[in-house]
């Protein structure tokens, strides 16, 4: 940032309160830098409130410097980062609106629709899973029943192996039963399915939403203002210290 070009106030008390309120700017500043970065980490929402807390202060703090600094020049270069951490706060409130609709739209719709997939594929599998397994150790009761009749020619043995071929009989009765119902089931798997590939797409629109807001916006201004924040107060330190000199 250039140097200001007015000269900063040469009373005391008012060089002081100056300095005291841009380097405590400075700190709330980096402090609100650093909290967002912790709210985008770990999606807790008890940073982005520091964020807010920080910001506020911040922007007191340099109200008041621009009080103190008297001069119209050093006036209006405070109120250029003043109107720069008001938009730096702006901006930050965007990415956390982006990424409270992130997190909302994976527990509506991809957490909730996902278990509801689970349940639909299991629910599926099942399907006539029970009775083909049922139809299968009947049919291999049978066989060994008239095995055993082809054997011995006892006709007990032969009405043993008919009940188990008329189980197998009602089995498949029912199979067929739950395959027409089947496609029932397979129409609301596909429906859970639509909803939670539309949810995951809702999703990574608002995070790359955030991400814009963030890479494009937050991090460039933060920078900048940051900077001009810290040469302000650099600035203000030299001429404490030239005044205290020629004293």
């Amino acid at each position: 940032m250039t140097a200001p070009i007015g000269r900063f106030p040469d009373n005391h008390e008012k060089m002081a309160i100056l300095i005291n309120k841009l380097g405590s700017a400075y700190q709330n500043y980096t402090t609100a830098r650093t909290a967002i970065r912790d709210y985008v980490i770990n999606m807790d929402e008890k940073y982005y409130v520091q964020v807010k807390q920080r910001i506020s202060l911040a922007i007191g703090d340099l109200v008041q410097a621009e009080s103190a600094a008297r001069d119209s020049e050093i006036q209006e270069t405070i109120g250029q980062v003043l109107s720069a951490v008001h938009d730096w706060g702006a901006i930050a409130t965007q990415v956390q609106v982006a990424f409270s609709h992130y997190q909302e739209t994976v527990k509506s719709k991809i957490l909730a629709n996902f278990s509801a997939l689970t349940d639909a594929g299991n629910a599926l599998v099942r399907i006539n899973a029970v009775l083909m397994t049922e139809i299968l150790l009947d049919l291999q009761a049978a066989h060994a029943t008239v095995t055993a009749y082809l054997s011995s020619g006892q006709e007990a043995i032969l009405a043993s192996a008919y009940t188990s071929m008329n189980a197998i009989k009602t089995k498949i009765e029912r199979a067929d039963h739950n395959d027409k119902n089947l496609e029932t089931a397979l129409n609301t798997f596909s429906i859970t399915l639509d909803t939670y590939v539309d949810g995951l797409r809702r999703a990574a629109t608002h995070r790359e939403k955030a991400h814009h807001f963030i890479n494009d916006n937050l991090a460039p201004l933060g920078t900048k203002t940051q900077g001009q924040l810290e040469e302000l107060y650099r600035l203000s330190i030299e001429q404490q210290q030239r005044n205290n000199a020629g004293d």
